[in-house]
């Protein structure tokens, strides 16, 4: 059957790592698929399966080279249980996402679709989903891989700044780097706005995607920047400052 996660990810950051615990009978199989539309379809799919009693690992089309032996030497028991990190990062924009095997502690890779010839299809929607097949899932958590520049240093808060137009534009700079890192794949962005707070710089970038269907959604990321020491340091925000120019009662919401 189908896992369909009920948020869709634009949550960012898109990046993500699945820990992923899984029985495999022989024919058996487990594909972790992000990038879909609703249905789980014409996204990008990552997984293992088991065939003869010989372990397989695949992303997208690409099979794996020497699957049983690259996780054999990171310590998992191919025979049995397995127990892995699957991490999904997307770059965002036209980027095609990657897609990277880690051990269960995650703190080594055991293969990464960036160190392969043909590059991933960045999927045709925003859906997250696991497929199963003469499987058993017995463990699934999800974690987002933090982005260091949104760590708000705690003694470091910000303060009231006299900014420059200068520092509006080094806001929009960034706004526009995060886009190509964090948006949606397949996305283009429409506007970004910069202004003025008592203690921050803001940048709101809204970006449109079109889905499968043909229709088109907006979604949109907030910056808060100011100085950390000598540079312009900016965290990403779920909603923007009272002072935002042009805020209505109701903003328009997430895709």
């Amino acid at each position: 059957g189908r896992i369909i996660f009920a948020s869709p990810m634009e949550n960012l950051p898109l990046s993500k790592q699945f820990k992923v615990g899984v029985d495999l009978e022989d024919g058996g199989s487990l594909s972790l698929i992000a990038f879909a539309d609703d249905g789980l379809e014409q996204g990008v799919a990552v997984g293992v399966e088991r065939s003869d009693a010989r372990l397989k690992a695949s992303v997208g089309q690409v099979e794996v080279p020497d699957a049983p032996a690259l996780f054999k030497n990171a310590g998992i028991n191919v025979d049995g249980s397995l127990e892995f990190v699957i991490e999904i990062g997307a770059a965002g924009g036209a980027q095609a996402p990657y897609v990277a095997f880690r051990t269960p502690d995650a703190a080594k890779v055991i293969w990464d679709s960036r160190d392969a010839v043909a590059p991933l299809s960045p999927g045709q929607g925003l859906r997250w989903g696991v497929d199963l097949r003469r499987a058993s899932l017995t463990g699934l958590v999800v974690t987002e891989l933090e982005d260091p520049s949104d760590k708000v240093d705690d003694d470091d808060p910000a303060v009231p700044t006299d900014f420059s137009v200068a520092d509006l534009l080094e806001t929009a700079r960034k706004a526009t780097t995060r886009f190509n890192r964090l948006a949606i794949p397949n996305s283009e962005i429409k506007s970004i706005k910069t202004w003025k707070a008592e203690s921050y710089t803001w940048a709101k970038l809204v970006y449109a995607v079109t889905k499968e269907d043909g229709q088109v959604a907006e979604g949109f990321i907030f910056l808060a920047c100011h100085y950390h020491g000598a540079f312009l340091g900016c965290h990403s925000k779920d909603a923007s400052d009272p002072s935002e120019p042009g805020t209505s009662a109701v903003d328009s919401e997430r895709l």
